[in-house]
């Protein structure tokens, strides 16, 4: 399976974002949305699982839970908007870790991409997927989960 990885997108989906994910059979956004018009432009490209951000209120707060578990090709997926290494610390967060016991986190929240193994899990945070700012270069991430495989690709914009 592949799958179209953004976060942080403010309110303003980036062109290039289409093309990226032309092939993907499903979008993750990691938060801070900021417009249903983001999501509505991604789920022309293919569906969309999303959870909302810090930046995240009204209707959109409503709408989108602050993190979700699925299961993709045999692996478990947590996807939260502040996550990556400091889950384990956060007193809020830890006890979602613990309860979901992933094999893969998808995060945001940070705007700087990353992805690699640590502890057995599997780490990705797509980047800054919305306008440029304060010197971070936006960007999207591919994440390829197969049985036996779970591999990402940072995707600059």
């Amino acid at each position: 399976m592949l799958l179209g990885v953004v976060s942080d997108s403010h309110g303003w989906l980036n062109p290039r974002v289409c093309d990226v994910f032309r092939d993907v059979d499903e979008i993750l956004h990691a938060g801070d949305i900021e417009s249903e018009r983001v999501i509505e432009a991604l789920e022309r490209i293919a569906p969309v699982v999303a959870v909302r951000g810090n930046v995240d209120r009204g209707l959109l707060a409503a709408r989108y839970r602050s993190w979700c578990d699925l299961e993709v090709e045999g692996y478990r997926l947590l996807l939260v908007h502040r996550g990556g290494k400091v889950l384990q610390a956060d007193p809020q967060l830890a006890p979602i870790l613990r309860r979901v016991s992933p094999d893969i986190v998808v995060y945001g929240h940070t705007h700087l991409a990353e992805c690699g193994w640590e502890d057995g899990v599997y780490y990705l945070n797509p980047g800054l997927g919305g306008r440029p700012g304060r010197g971070i270069r936006p960007s999207v991430a591919l994440l390829t989960v197969e049985p036996g495989r779970v591999e990402g690709e940072i995707v600059w914009l």
